[in-house]
């Protein structure tokens, strides 16, 4: 047995050993070996000593060594970490001050950050690193001297050498993996690099952050290069890679980019496409995206409200084939979201899809409506507008005496006010004025109407107004007027207006313009009519020629030689029915319909031809009395319940009502407010198909009054096509989601419109020679040829003859619709390309593109590919490369790296090649 090396310890030197063994022998030569060797064994346990050892990464290095630690930029500095061990026995005493000193020729270059410990225990150990920072260029040298309590090495000496070089370091910007490739994109920091070399290396163990093994070149790129796609990759590893500037001939290369690291999933899913968001509600957004793959285990939304890079978050996961998610967690109205979505599999997740936003819909308040100003004195203007929302905070009012001029906020008022008198002002004098609402989420979207009068001393307002039915057309009028503050106030007349739901005019009373007054439940709005002036001294009217068995409300207002006064509390009656008149017969066949959460719609049959209107009754089922809703003029049969509670159920009667009384109720029909809604999208325009350039009207038809709309192509939401009519210019099928609160339904049949002429046309050589062209369309309208997508001037016939190389295509005219043909490539020694089937299941979207474009091909042919892009006179401007996996490739191309212009996408896949033109 070799004792040197099953020695746990470090043992003595051969000639020490030697001479041990001699002294042993003279003394005691009746031991035998065996007692020899555990007595020498004792001797050297006993001798136990720490044993240090200094690694650079898995590597150790013996004391005396010289270390390569790399190149580093001027400027970018370069940090390598030692780690320092205490292989066995008691702790490792580190002696030096400083515990690393460094000394040598260009100590300068190089810092040290020492080890924390100074003493480390058995089996530890601690780690240092050198800073490289260099100044200036070439080889830089140094010592590494690390004192300590080692027996035999305790003064371990490492030479360490690294180059500088002027050369800046290229910067990693990323590193993704796709369909099983690497795409690696860095900054070029300099101008004079010779190219790049690119470095990839395995992880080793599970580190976070992860640990490479050794560093291998995998490609040597050209100047001026910022990309390279790796395809010598496997499944289910994590790589790390690092980039150098390669330096003219005679001078060092530069120091390398940091690093960054990329798993490579499994079979991961293909992104999801399409991503669209639009907001429901002040609180709601929903998503769509278009499932492209076939092996996701669901999807996985993330939301941000900046949409910086790092500021996502995950909102929600999904099952397998779901396209659509309604993001409520958390939303604020009047706010914008970003979202992104990727697919999910047990393999790994898919890249996003492009970040797309919505805002959420603003709870701002309605813009008020309907501004008028009266004046009530000298120095009082009275304000009255109509509240047309049910969220104020309150109303802002603001004034200006020049209507051109700056409006300035005078006052606010309180939600549900919609009057405001204000006071102080200067006699004789117009005063301008607007009123808007507002709310926690800001102002209405606009004021009011600018209404304008001038102060004045306009008589006192009526008041205490009654009414008194006299009989079935007769009613009478009286009212109360307090003293005048001065002489100048006081009424000369007073003026008394009526209205009623059939907005009919008395026999006795005048046109006018009217105002807008009391509101029925339908909000219908009531116009009034003058039918009687009196004098001053006058209380009192009686107005007669009225209809029987109608309701009339009455306002009355005084006037002077300075104007009028505002009209006094509008108050109604009902005139006593004429029992002469036979009733109406009662409706029937009364039918409630639920059409959302908050609308129950009405119809019914109307029996009798001399009703004047029909009054609408409803009741709570929990309640106990019916009460009147509504009235629409006779011959109606339909009426909308709008503002119901969720999930209740209501009943309903209807009655008709002319001047001899009300006919008896129809039947009670009962509906629970709930999601009813029918929606139905028609095409306008006739025909699915249109010439291009043309529109299709689609209109949506549904049974809701008050409703979002959001108008679909394919199944995706197309941006603020938010009306019940939409002009259709792209072939595809539309479709239309209504939204009622919480109720939502898209229409369930599609309407199809296909943009595309009666004809297609196509070019061909039709002499190799001459290369002369000509197309399939003879005798249409026109025809204009183009050369490298420019038009040629004069070539306005259905042939050509090209003249120099490139590209050609012809759009010809016929029956006011253009066509463009496919595209010929001609090189004058040769023929033009043709097109294969490669080429027609090449699919480029979107196309022109601005930022990047993606490549779709859908196939049998698997294993690697290369992508091409070419500029018009054949140079190369990028190459992808790759390996498909599935039937399905999808690849997105970065052309956000190109110059504005037309290109040629080459895709390769095995003995195939297929082309197609990409706009940027």
């Amino acid at each position: 047995m070799d004792i040197y090396t099953t020695s746990p310890f470090k043992l003595f030197s051969i000639k020490t050993a030697l001479w041990t063994i001699t002294q042993v022998f003279r003394r005691v030569a009746k031991w035998s070996f065996g007692c020899f060797f555990l007595c020498l064994f004792s001797v050297h346990t006993f001798a136990q000593t720490p044993e240090i050892d200094i690694r650079l990464g898995t590597n150790s290095i013996a004391s005396g060594n010289t270390v390569d630690i790399g190149i580093a930029s001027i400027g970018s500095p370069s940090t390598t970490t030692f780690t320092i061990l205490n292989v066995v026995g008691p702790d490792l005493i580190l002696s030096g001050n400083p515990r690393v000193m460094l000394g040598g020729a260009n100590q300068s270059a190089f810092s040290i950050i020492q080890p924390v410990l100074g003493s480390i225990p058995q089996t530890d150990d601690d780690d240092f690193t050198v800073t490289f920072s260099p100044t200036t260029t070439g080889v830089h040298t140094a010592t590494l001297t690390i004192l300590n309590n080692d027996s035999n090495e305790g003064t371990y000496l490492i030479n360490i050498t690294a180059q500088a070089s002027s050369l800046p370091a290229p910067a990693l910007i990323s590193v993704e993996a796709i369909d099983g490739v690497v795409d690696i994109f860095w900054q070029d920091n300099s101008t004079t690099e010779q190219g790049f070399e690119i470095y990839r290396a395995k992880a080793v163990g599970s580190n976070t952050p992860p640990v490479p093994g050794p560093f291998v070149k995998i490609f040597d790129a050209q100047a001026n290069v910022d990309f390279h796609t790796d395809i010598g990759v496997k499944e289910k590893e994590l790589y790390i890679y690092k980039v150098l500037a390669v330096a003219p001939p005679g001078q060092t290369n530069s120091g390398f980019s940091d690093t960054l690291a990329v798993f490579i999933p499994g079979q991961v899913p293909v992104s999801p496409s399409s991503l669209n968001a639009v907001a429901l509600s002040q609180t709601e957004i929903q998503i769509e995206w278009e499932d492209n793959a076939t092996n996701e285990s669901g999807y996985v939304i993330s939301r941000s409200e900046t949409g910086v890079p790092g500021s996502f978050s995950i909102v929600n996961t999904t099952g397998a084939d779901v396209e659509s998610y309604i993001d409520k967690a958390g939303l604020e109205s009047n706010t914008t979201y970003y979202y992104k979505v990727r697919a999910a599999s047990t393999d790994g997740f898919s890249p996003f899809t492009t970040t797309i936003f919505a805002t959420t819909l603003s709870n701002a308040p309605a813009s008020p409506t309907n501004l008028s100003v009266t004046p009530v004195s000298g120095t009082e203007l009275f304000l009255e507008w109509d509240d047309e929302s049910n969220n104020e905070a309150g109303f802002i009012i603001s004034r200006t005496t020049n209507q051109l001029g700056t409006f300035t906020v005078i006052d606010t008022v309180p939600a549900n006010v919609t009057t405001y008198q204000d006071v102080g002002l200067t006699n004789n004098k117009s005063y301008f004025y607007h009123v808007q609402a507002f709310n926690g989420d800001g102002l209405s979207e606009t004021h009011t109407n600018i209404a304008t009068e001038k102060t004045a001393d306009v008589p006192v307002i009526p008041t205490n107004v009654q009414l008194t039915v006299k009989d079935f057309k007769t009613i009478t009028v009286s009212w109360e007027v307090s003293a005048a503050p001065s002489t100048s106030r006081e009424a000369t007349g007073y003026s008394v207006e009526l209205a009623n739901i059939l907005g009919i005019k008395p026999p006795e009373g005048r046109t006018t313009n009217g105002r807008k007054g009391l509101r029925t439940n339908n909000e219908e709005d009531l116009t009034f009519f003058p039918v009687r002036e009196v004098d001053a001294n006058t209380r009192s009217v009686e107005i007669t020629n009225l209809i029987p068995n109608q309701k009339y409300t009455f306002r009355v207002g005084a006037f002077n030689d300075n104007g009028n006064s505002p009209y006094s509390v509008e108050v109604s009656a009902v005139t006593l029915p004429d029992l002469s008149i036979a009733v109406p017969n009662a409706p029937t066949n009364l039918i409630a319909e639920a059409v959302s959460h908050n609308e129950i719609d009405i119809t019914w049959s109307d029996n009798s031809s001399n009703e004047r209107v029909f009054k609408i009754e409803r009741k709570l089922s929990s309640a106990t009395n019916w009460t009147e809703i509504g009235q629409v003029i006779g011959g109606t049969t339909s009426f909308s319940s709008l503002g119901l509670k969720e999930d209740s159920t209501y009943h309903y009667r209807v009655r008709a009502s002319n001047d001899g009384g009300e006919s008896a109720y129809s039947n009670v029909d009962s509906s629970k407010t709930e999601c009813n809604l029918i929606v139905l999208v028609t095409n306008n325009s006739g025909g699915i198909n249109i010439c291009s350039g043309k529109t299709s009207l689609l209109k949506v038809n549904t049974n809701v009054t008050d409703a979002v709309y959001q108008w679909k192509r394919n199944g995706v939401n197309i941006p603020n096509a938010n009306l019940p009519v939409y002009n259709a210019d792209r072939t595809g099928e539309y479709d239309c989601q209504v939204i009622a609160g919480d109720c939502r339904k898209q229409s369930s049949v599609p309407v199809v419109v296909i943009v595309s002429s009666s004809f297609d046309v196509n070019i061909r050589t039709t002499d190799s020679l001459t290369q002369s062209m000509t197309t399939s369309i003879q005798g249409a309208q026109s025809y204009q040829w183009y050369h490298d997508y420019q038009p040629l001037k004069d070539a306005i016939a259905s042939t050509y003859q090209p003249t120099q190389d490139g590209s050609y295509f012809v759009v010809v005219t016929n029956n006011d619709c253009s066509v463009t043909s496919n595209l010929i490539t001609v090189a004058m020694t040769a023929t033009g390309l043709s097109k294969n089937k490669l080429s027609g299941n090449m699919r480029l979207s979107p196309n022109p593109a601005v930022s990047q474009s993606v490549l779709e091909v859908e196939n049998n042919i698997y294993g690697k590919y290369t992508i091409t892009i070419t500029d018009l006179q054949g140079r190369v401007c990028m190459v992808l490369e790759g390996k498909k996996t599935q039937t399905l490739l999808h690849r997105e191309l970065p052309v956000q790296k190109l110059p504005q212009g037309v290109y040629l996408v080459r895709l390769k896949m095995k003995d195939i090649e297929g082309v197609q033109k990409l706009v940027r």
